[in-house]
């Protein structure tokens, strides 16, 4: 049976440079970062739909990012998947994030990396954003009958949504 699902892919919050010499992978949210997650986080929580699945990178700034969501979401730690083909991952390994999601759930929520995402968000809605700002969202619509059959060019945009604007 053909239902309307939705994903919801988010850029990770705004991370620490102070460091000099840490890995890329290890640097956690800087002060604006927590609070624009925390902001994003309590926004879209009047938009979820249970059962809703986290696909998230497994890099240190996007797993706190997640954090964030969870905590005010309270989320069920079994709906949550960290990824390390996310962490500089492909539009491919988006797709194959997303087909290998339970059909029992109604939302998608992707939790990633520029400049992949800027990709991603060109090509899915033809929007003109060419720096998808950290902490960015952009929320889709798919009608389909199961995940695993997820093709990028089907996706219908339906908003944009950035902490600066909410």
């Amino acid at each position: 049976m053909v239902q309307q699902k939705e994903i919801f892919f988010i850029r990770h919050a705004k991370s620490d440079w102070s460091e000099p010499g840490m890995r890329d992978f290890e640097r956690p949210l800087n002060g604006r970062g927590n609070k624009d997650a925390l902001s994003i986080g309590k926004f879209l929580k009047s938009k979820i739909k249970v059962p809703y699945y986290i696909h998230c990178s497994s890099a240190q700034r996007t797993r706190e990012t997640c954090q964030h969501f969870v905590e005010i979401w309270n989320t069920d730690r079994s709906a949550i998947h960290f990824e390390d083909s996310l962490y500089h991952g492909s539009l491919a390994d988006f797709k194959s994030s997303i087909r290998i999601t339970n059909d029992e759930f109604q939302q998608i929520f992707l939790i990633a990396h520029n400049p992949t995402m800027d990709e991603l968000v060109r090509m899915l809605t033809k929007y003109a954003v060419y720096d998808m700002p950290t902490c960015g969202v952009i929320q889709t619509t798919y009608r389909l009958t199961s995940w695993r059959d997820f093709d990028f060019q089907y996706l219908n945009f339906v908003d944009r949504y950035v902490p600066k604007e909410i």
